[in-house]
């Protein structure tokens, strides 16, 4: 961000409920609504930090998380609270390893929004950074590195504000990063979020190659079989013409 960008609406917290500048209706949490993604475009990053990220101290050690591309299941979408949200805006993924002895973050999740940036040419985005011990997230990279996992399906139990009411079917419900009540700011509170579920499957064998629009079909041309009696046809056919041929020759 850069000065002079735009400003998000103040915002107010009365009780449970949270109002936003210039909204009339308020927004509540509903924490035990569990929120579905579906995490593609898997990569794992690798590289060396030093093992206090947060105060860069100790020795640089060898850190491996996953990242990739999260959809929301429908019908929830997320949103920014007080403002226009694009609902096609991405959502990154991140699943960390942290050690057993922290175990207020086991689980754990934190959700926040990046806006447009343009002095670093950054894109909007939402991003989920989730949490759990090495033990859980190396089963998980092993099977992705097999290369057999597609996708892995998260469940999210969040502190997201909404004020879609719960309903007996799935309605579509959207669920905000909202502005800070301690001031005026440019970008939207985090929220935090607890892991419930995650899961994934492994496809074996020969997996068939994906056609797309701007690559030309691969498939091998059919072999177009006549019936015998059209063969029985052509050949009548192919002996008239001869005879004629002939008689022709003859009469010059």
């Amino acid at each position: 961000m850069a000065f002079g960008d735009p400003k998000l609406p103040r915002s107010t917290l009365r009780g449970e409920n949270l109002y936003v500048e210039g909204e009339q209706e308020p927004y509540f949490r509903d924490p035990e609504h569990t929120i579905w993604l579906r995490v593609h475009a898997l990569t794992i990053h690798r590289g060396y930090e030093h093992e206090d990220p947060y105060h860069r101290t100790g020795e640089r050690t060898l850190t491996e998380f996953l990242c990739g591309t999260a959809i929301l299941e429908e019908p929830d979408q997320f949103a920014v609270a007080g403002r226009e949200t694009d609902p096609k805006t991405p959502i990154e993924f991140q699943l960390r390893p942290v050690s057993d002895a922290e175990t207020k973050f086991h689980w754990r999740a934190t959700i926040g929004f990046q806006p447009y940036d343009w002095e670093h040419d950054l894109d909007e985005k939402f991003w989920i950074s989730g949490y759990c011990t090495r033990q859980y997230l190396d089963d998980l990279l092993t099977a992705v590195r097999r290369g057999n996992v597609d996708h892995i399906r998260v469940g999210i139990e969040t502190t997201m504000w909404t004020r879609d009411k719960p309903s007996m079917v799935d309605l579509p419900r959207t669920w905000h990063v909202a502005p800070s009540t301690k001031g005026q700011s440019t970008r939207p509170d985090m929220e935090q979020g607890s892991l419930s579920s995650l899961t994934w499957e492994e496809r074996f064998g020969v997996h068939p190659a994906k056609e797309t629009e701007n690559e030309p079909s691969t498939t091998k041309p059919q072999l177009v079989e006549f019936p015998v009696r059209v063969y029985s046809i052509l050949s009548v056919l192919v002996l008239i013409g001869a005879a004629l041929l002939i008689l022709a020759f003859l009469r010059w």
